[in-house]
């Protein structure tokens, strides 16, 4: 059963206001749901996530595999007319306003818990549950890292590198050029 999300992520860029939010009752079967969606993106094998997606007059429903995620502050940003969002264990490119897809990637094995963007480096960054990845606009990965555990403890993006603590509250730190990774101490 998928947690119902009761959390709405408002996005304006200088021409779009996009609306996101978890559509838990969402069934791929058209009688049943709550809402219509004009289009619709499975994005695996399995429903893990369901995220609806509204900007002007169109719409689109995500359904990805992987963990289950929730909406959030990070689940999303735009990027010129590109949306970028991190639904279960994808990492999605959906141009606006139309919400065509345009690609998605398997960036985590398990959850992408976030994305990222590094004015600097023009790239992506994936806080997944297992691994930090970062991905060109193109939908490339360019690198991952993963540490001893799970990375649920905290995430920050600064200029040069990231700062990963994983699940036993291990810190590390990963050069946003390279992906190396390397443990620091509090």
């Amino acid at each position: 059963m998928l947690n119902s999300g009761a959390f709405t992520m408002l996005i304006q860029s200088s021409q779009y206001k996009v609306e996101i939010f978890a559509d838990d009752t969402y069934i791929s079967l058209p009688t049943h749901n709550l809402r219509a969606y004009s289009r619709e993106y499975k994005l695996g094998d399995y429903i893990a996530s369901c995220y609806g997606i509204t900007v002007n007059d169109n719409s689109c429903i995500l359904l990805a595999d992987g963990s289950q995620t929730s909406v959030h502050e990070h689940s999303a940003l735009i990027i010129g007319d590109d949306l970028f969002v991190a639904i279960g264990n994808q990492i999605c490119c959906i141009t606006l306003p139309v919400l065509e897809l345009k690609w998605n990637i398997k960036a985590d094995m398990a959850a992408c818990f976030g994305i990222y963007y590094s004015e600097l480096n023009k790239c992506l960054i994936s806080h997944g549950e297992c691994e930090v990845a970062c991905i060109g606009l193109d939908g490339k990965i360019k690198w991952s890292a993963s540490g001893k555990d799970i990375f649920t403890k905290g995430f920050a993006l600064y200029q040069n590198n990231i700062e990963a603590i994983d699940f036993n509250n291990q810190k590390y730190s990963i050069d946003i050029e390279n992906g190396k990774i390397s443990l620091t101490t509090s």
